[in-house]
């Protein structure tokens, strides 16, 4: 419920100001921010596991929001917002740096909810809110590996598979980079 307060604000404005921002903007106001928050959830998806990397990704319009999608998605950015405010007032500093990046995620992708686009989703919006990413996972190995002995070689264990994990994957997308018929096929 607290994202959909703040999302009504940029929609109020969107409502205002769009026909300056973007004149030959085709759809409605409900048409463009009912699908931000499946793509919300799948941005936080493609960060976790980062399999089916396009560079314009299909986005399914939804006209309602009583579509199980978007509630869906709703009540998945709602836990996360809770989790983020949990985090907060724990009082561990770690823990508030972590809820503060994962803000910051919400926080960076706030033009794609304001600004009427014609690609909805598209994976280099996500650059900047990746940083509250990889926080997260620096947060998580340090305190896997704040203490010595069998954690500590979880926490070696665990970077390493993320780093060869992480390089396989940019190896193969390497190749998919590689020229313009590759990329687009």
């Amino acid at each position: 419920i607290p994202f959909l307060l703040i999302d009504n604000i940029p929609v109020i404005a969107r409502g205002i100001f769009s026909d300056r921002v973007n004149p030959n903007f085709q759809r409605d106001i409900a048409s463009q921010t009912n699908p931000i928050l499946p793509v919300l959830v799948r941005y936080l998806k493609l960060l976790f596991l980062p399999i089916g990397l396009n560079i314009a990704h299909y986005v399914q319009i939804y006209h309602s929001l009583l579509n199980f999608a978007v509630i869906s998605s709703s009540l998945i950015l709602l836990l996360y917002i809770i989790i983020a405010i949990y985090l907060f007032r724990t009082g561990d500093r770690m823990y508030r740096l972590l809820s503060f990046f994962m803000i910051w995620f919400m926080i960076t992708l706030l033009p794609i909810i304001i600004i009427p686009l014609n690609y909805i989703m598209q994976e280099n919006r996500c650059y900047i809110s990746s940083l509250g990413f990889a926080i997260f996972l620096s947060i998580v190995l340090w305190r896997v590996s704040s203490s010595a002995g069998q954690r500590l070689k979880l926490a070696y264990g665990l970077l390493s598979v993320i780093i060869v994990l992480y390089g396989t994957g940019t190896v193969y997308r390497n190749m998919t980079w590689q020229d313009g018929i590759a990329l687009w096929t």
